[in-house]
Order: C-alpha cells, then sequence, then structure tokens
C-alpha cells in the first residue's frame, strides 16, 4: 500500500520540488519503506521552457508487499513515455501479464504497477474493466501530453484533488495537498451540515471548499488543453435473477467466497486477518484456512464492559479453526488517541468505531503487514438491522395495514397541532426512504438547524444533506426496497464510511487491509441473486450462513449481529463526563462560532442523567472539535 501526490501546471512552470516533498511527506505513514518523484518539464541551459506541454510532478511514498525488489515508483513504460504512481493492489496481474506479453508488451519488473501502464497502453481507459482490484492511480502521458487518474470500483482507495486556475493538485490524503501555498482552508458549510448529517463528508464535497473527492468508480482525464474530464466507468445494477435454485446461489457464493480470499492472498511479506467473531470475518478467516497450509494469524480487540465485547467469541473461534490468535482490550483512555484520528482521517469523521479499528490495526502491524478484513459484508449480502427494521415497517405500514396509514393522515388533519410531531404517527406516514433516512442520520435537519449558528444558517439557506440520498435512489429503479437500500449504502455510507475508516486507520499503522468481501465480481452476481435469498424471515445474509455452515459450528453463524461498537454512552456518564463538558461546552468550541450554546448543552445534560442517549451525536461534537483544534485553529 502507498501513497500518491502531484501536480500538472499547464502554463509549464517548473515545479517546485521542495513543495513535492513536502507534499509526499506529508503522506510517509502509508508507505514507510521507499519514496519517488518524476518531474517532465523540460527546461533549456539557461533554463527557459522548450514547447508548450504542461509541467507534471509526481510522487510515491511505498509500503512494500509484492515485488519487493523491483517494484520502486514512480514506473514508466520502456520509452519513459508513460509514468505512473500508484497506490493499492490488482490482484488479477499475473493474468494480465501473461496476456500483455503475448500481445508484445515487454516487462521489467514483475509487480502489479507496470501492469496498469501496459494494460493502458493496449487498451487506454477502457483498461480500468480489465482490473480486479483496489486501486488509485495518476497515469502521465507524454506523448498526449495527458493526465489519466481513476479510483477503483468501489471507493476502498482514496483520491483528492484540487483545481487552480494554472494548476491540478492531487493526492492520496488531504493533508498533502493543503501545503500548497495556493490552497485556502475556506470550510464549506454544506459539507459541515453533511458531517452533522451523515458522520461523515459523502463525495465529491470535502471539508474544504477548494478541495474534492474522486467519486468511487470515476476517473479523470486532464488534457493540455486544459479540459477536465470526469467520468464514470462501473456501476452496481440490482436485476434478480429469480430462475436462480436456491443451491445454486449457495453453491456460487460460496465458491466465490473461497476465489475473492485466495486472489488476495498474494503477498511478499508476512499477512493475517482481522477477526471479530461476526459472520464475515469469519467467514473470511474460515476461507483462508481452507486455503492456507499454515496457520491464519487472527487480530481481535474487545472492551471491558461485557456488552461491547466479542472478543471472547473471537477467541473460541480462532481455537476452533486453528488460527495464531491476538488480541487486546481497550480502555476509556483510548479517547487520548482524539489527536491522532483527527491527523490521519483530515476531515472530521464522527464513527467512534474508528477507535477500535486504529487499535486492532496497531496490534496487527506488530506481527504482518498485510491484513484480509470482513468489511462490505453488511452491505453485500444485506446484513444490516435497518434493513431487518425497513422491511417490517414496510410491511406493517405499506402493504398488511394500509389502513393505518389513511387513519393517521385523517387524525393528523383533525388535529394537526395536538398530534404533529408524534414519533409512531411519524413512522406510518413516513415513505420507506424518509424511514431510511431517520435509520442513518445522526441529526436530523431540524437538529442540525439548532445546533448551528445563525450566520452559518443563512450561508445554508435550508439546504438538507438528504438531497444527494434521494437523488441516488430517483436515479435508479429498484426490485425492492432492501435492494435499493443496499445501493445506497453502497454509494454512500461504504466508500465514504467504512471504507474511510478501515484506510486510515490501517495505514496510519503502515498496515495494509484487503476487504475479499468487495471484490466487484463477488458484489455482481449477489446483485443477481434475489432479495429473499438474502433476508429469509428474521435471518439476514441468509446465503452467506448457508454458504459457510459446514465449516463453522451452529452458535457461531447464528448469534444475532453485534457491530463493532464503543461504549460511549457508558464513558460520557462516567470515566470522560468532565471531559465531554470541557471539551464541547468550553469556550474555545463556540468562539469558532459554528454552534449554537444551548442545544448542545441539552443534550449532555440529557445524556449524562439517563435521560436520552446522545453518544454517537456527541462523539461527532468532540471529533469536530479536535479536527478544528489540528486543522482550523
Amino acid at each position: 500500500m502507498c501513497g500518491i501526490c502531484g501536480i500538472i501546471n499547464f502554463n509549464g512552470k517548473p515545479i517546485s520540488q521542495n513543495l513535492i516533498q513536502q507534499m509526499n511527506n506529508t503522506l510517509i505513514h502509508r508507505g514507510p519503506d521507499d519514496e519517488g518523484y518524476y518531474f517532465s518539464q523540460r527546461l533549456g541551459s539557461s533554463g527557459q521552457r522548450i514547447g508548450d506541454r504542461p509541467s507534471v510532478a509526481l510522487a510515491h511514498r511505498r509500503l512494500s508487499i509484492i515485488d519487493l525488489d523491483t517494484g520502486h515508483q514512480p514506473m514508466s513504460n520502456e520509452d519513459g513515455t508513460v509514468w505512473i504512481v500508484f497506490n493499492g493492489e490488482i490482484y488479477n496481474f499475473i493474468k494480465l501479464r501473461e496476456k500483455l506479453i503475448k500481445k508484445g508488451h515487454q516487462f521489467c519488473t514483475k509487480s502489479d504497477t507496470e501492469v496498469i501502464i501496459h494494460a493502458y497502453e493496449e487498451y487506454g481507459t477502457n483498461c480500468l474493466k480489465h482490473f480486479i482490484g483496489m486501486f488509485v492511480f495518476a497515469l502521465w502521458d507524454e506523448k498526449n501530453n495527458m493526465l489519466f487518474l481513476a479510483r477503483d470500483r468501489l471507493g476502498i482507495k482514496p483520491l483528492y484533488y484540487s483545481i487552480l486556475p494554472n494548476e491540478f493538485i492531487f493526492a492520496s490524503e488531504i493533508k498533502a495537498i493543503i501545503k500548497h501555498p495556493k490552497i485556502q482552508k475556506e470550510i464549506d458549510w454544506k459539507a459541515l451540515s453533511d458531517y452533522l448529517f451523515y458522520q461523515y463528508i459523502p463525495s465529491p464535497r470535502t471539508i474544504f471548499t477548494q478541495i474534492k473527492k474522486l467519486p468511487p468508480a470515476h476517473f479523470i482525464l486532464i488534457k493540455k488543453d486544459r479540459q477536465i474530464e470526469i467520468e464514470s466507468y462501473w456501476d452496481l445494477r440490482w436485476e434478480p435473477d429469480y430462475s436462480l435454485t436456491k443451491q445454486e446461489c449457495i453453491d456460487e457464493t460460496r465458491k466465490l467466497l473461497l476465489q475473492v480470499v485466495e486472489d488476495r492472498l498474494i503477498s511478499d511479506v508476512p499477512f493475517g486477518a482481522f477477526l471479530s467473531g461476526g459472520v464475515d470475518s469469519s467467514a473470511v478467516v474460515s476461507a483462508m484456512t481452507k486455503i492456507m497450509n499454515i496457520p491464519v494469524k487472527t487480530f481481535t480487540i474487545g472492551f471491558k464492559e461485557s456488552k461491547f465485547n466479542e472478543a471472547h467469541y473471537a477467541k473460541t473461534l480462532a481455537k476452533y479453526l486453528g488460527t495464531e490468535h491476538y488480541q487486546e482490550i481497550v480502555k476509556p483512555n483510548a479517547i487520548e488517541i482524539l489527536p491522532e484520528l483527527a491527523h490521519k482521517f483530515d476531515e472530521p469523521f464522527g464513527d467512534s468505531s474508528a477507535i477500535p479499528t486504529y487499535y486492532v490495526a496497531k496490534l496487527a502491524r506488530k506481527h504482518v503487514t498485510m491484513v484480509l478484513s470482513g468489511d462490505g459484508g453488511d452491505e453485500g449480502f444485506a446484513g444490516y438491522v435497518r434493513y431487518l427494521q425497513a422491511l417490517k415497517e414496510q410491511i406493517l405500514f405499506d402493504k398488511k395495514y394500509p389502513f393505518l396509514k389513511k387513519l393517521s393522515q385523517l387524525l393528523l388533519s383533525v388535529y394537526p397541532q395536538n398530534l404533529r410531531g408524534r414519533g409512531s404517527l411519524k413512522r406510518i406516514l413516513e415513505t420507506p426512504l424518509q424511514r431510511y433516512f431517520r435509520s442513518i442520520q445522526i441529526f436530523n435537519f431540524t437538529q442540525i438547524q439548532n445546533l448551528l449558528s445563525p450566520e452559518i444558517r443563512k450561508c445554508l439557506n435550508d439546504y438538507k444533506s438528504e438531497y444527494l440520498l434521494e437523488q441516488f435512489y430517483k436515479e435508479n429503479k429498484f426490485p425492492d426496497l432492501i435492494s435499493a437500500l443496499q445501493y445506497l449504502d453502497i454509494k454512500t455510507y461504504l466508500p465514504e464510511d467504512i471504507l474511510v475508516k478501515v484506510d486510515r486507520a490501517t495505514m496510519a499503522n503502515s498496515l495494509e487491509a484487503r476487504v475479499p468481501l468487495l471484490d466487484h465480481r463477488l458484489l455482481e452476481f449477489l446483485a443477481r441473486v434475489p432479495v429473499n435469498y438474502k433476508i429469509n424471515g428474521k435471518t439476514s445474509k441468509w446465503i452467506l450462513r448457508e454458504a459457510i455452515k459446514d465449516w463453522l459450528p451452529p452458535r457461531f453463524l447464528d448469534r444475532p449481529k453485534h457491530g463493532f461498537a464503543v461504549p460511549l454512552a457508558y464513558w460520557f456518564r462516567n470515566n470522560l463526563a468532565q471531559f465531554v463538558k470541557d471539551r464541547i461546552l468550553g469556550k474555545r468550541f463556540f468562539r469558532r462560532g459554528f454552534f449554537h450554546k444551548d442545544f448542545i448543552k441539552k443534550i449532555i445534560e440529557e445524556h449524562q442523567k439517563g435521560i436520552r442517549d446522545w453518544a454517537s451525536r456527541i462523539w461527532s461534537l468532540l471529533m469536530f472539535d479536535e479536527w478544528c483544534r489540528i486543522w482550523w485553529d
């Protein structure tokens, strides 16, 4: 795994080597093993510019995983007319390499990086459709004076960019881009609203107005005439094949699971796997044990609070599978890593499971350089509790008892003031999409209005963060409600929360994480599987459980979903109660002029008195405060 960055100057002016080095040095945690640079500008003996081509600088930090000896980047083709910096892994690179050699291409290394170069020479931008893996790369085509940047289908690897009047800047992380002296750290208020709603900031926005994220499954072409094209090259379509039998679906799921795991075991360094005790990580580790002839190294994090501790399940499972198991217990003083998280994430990020993810990555890095993770199983196999709840409410309110909706509408018309805002009544009258909003939101629209200062509310002009999800929903046709919700999560929550969390937490510890359950071949198959094979009655991920039921005892498959939850509610009422008050009721928090104090004071009082659980909201505010201290104040 690696970090990349670069600049293209359309005027052809020389790019400062010192600036590129400063940008690249911010990414050293992503690649501590090596660094490299490429500069394209050509100058005469007296320093004058030759020709009309733009200047390009590429930089790379390397974490060596494959081809340890000859994988140095930036890397070029045979004649030095195509250069690349690459972050990720192409799992089918050996087969692609053989295919390209038969077409006459000559290779100097055994790395997957060189395969991308020759695939581009052979297929152009369509090379993206040939890659199986996780990737972000920037490729400079000197003959055509064109910069080609691309991000993998699911958004496993990150890419940020900024477009200035005469320059285009890109990097794996925001911290590299803001090293550029022309970048202004001006907050995008819509991004702040998005953060308060989602607990993350969806693409293409970032917290800074001048910096954008490249969405998953997109590429950018930058040509010498300053023309910048951004295009999508892949999307997931739900088209269930109702001719598939249950057994056919189970067999294909098992076959694909073994295949996608085996593909991700190519490595020249020690590797292992995260093991939480849940179905997804259990499936991945079980598949690894079927393929490998040595014990798998597994890693688990737990908590002292028994309600949140799955470590004992993971330990029992590890013993059953015969893995070499390591675990640690996280204590309330884990809050001390707030500055580390805020620094490594670059943007406000409110998912508290970043805490255990960071610690399990730190634990794993003591023993291995690469791990496999079970992330993505909930989206692909329909595992979230909110899916079951959405199905239940759809059947209850929209199908089985539709008269409830009519009765509620009648009551509301007769007693509008007395009944408006009642929770049960609102649920009945909501559309399925509105119920989904309710299940994922951190703060709702009204609460965000109460939180923000009048000046920021004026700037937002009634902007609602739900617009993004509504757009994805309206632009597609879905065969059923669950498929629609899976698609929304795959477009937003998965790449902007789950995968950001995994990437930053692992990279902060110079650890590579691979996610086999997000192989696009597996997801494309699951999009053809009828929904009743994913959710069967009250059982989620039914098809996955059936596919691996011969690998594991029933007690590991029948456990209810737990999630990587943190005991924040308990911590904020006990060990960390004063800390919370000092941080988000202090003068420094409100001196910035972003928030209104009364509502924040109310939620802290209600939480600490046990009236209502506001833990996730308090954590989001704490993370924003920490982000401000590092990147804003």
